[in-house]
């Protein structure tokens, strides 16, 4: 094995690394977020039996909403986690090619366009889920205030 073939393996090998670094930063995030909406499900069924039949249709809503989320959520978490598979898959290969001198190359093109493209759903997934946590704050928003639907005729703005 030559030391410049190493090097460039090395080299080459970077951009996964730095892939597996960030989307683990970024499914820590997403693991995070998703404790809260199964935290408070949990808080509102608790509360549904003893709630009045008026406060139990926004519960319901509240629930529902929630428990979207948390799919969602799951959904961009498993996005994450087979990025980071794939993207060590590469680093594997990077080095079996070079330990072996196996052709690799369109392998590891295709998983790492592969990594890329699950890292890009799960972050669409990811801004499904805050997008969907605005909507939750606006069901409670018309609990709380109930004129609000028409004191604002359009989404609040940011």
């Amino acid at each position: 094995m030559h030391i410049v073939t190493l090097s460039q393996t090395l080299q080459a090998s970077i951009g996964p690394f730095v892939l597996i670094s960030g989307t683990g930063l970024l499914l820590l995030s997403q693991t995070n977020r998703y404790g809260r909406p199964i935290d408070r499900i949990r808080q509102l069924c608790a509360e549904y039996p003893s709630a009045p039949e008026a406060e139990r249709f926004f519960i319901r809503a509240q629930i529902r909403n929630l428990y979207q989320r948390c799919r969602i959520l799951r959904a961009a978490m498993a996005l994450s986690i087979a990025s980071i598979c794939l993207a060590a898959l590469v680093v594997f290969l990077l080095f079996t090619g070079l330990t072996v001198d196996a052709p690799v190359s369109e392998a590891v093109a295709v998983l790492f366009a592969a990594s890329m493209l699950s890292l890009i759903l799960s972050m669409i997934l990811y801004f499904r889920d805050i997008a969907l946590g605005l909507i939750s704050v606006r069901i409670k928003m018309r609990r709380t205030i109930p004129d609000w639907d028409r004191e604002h005729d359009t989404e609040p703005k940011d």
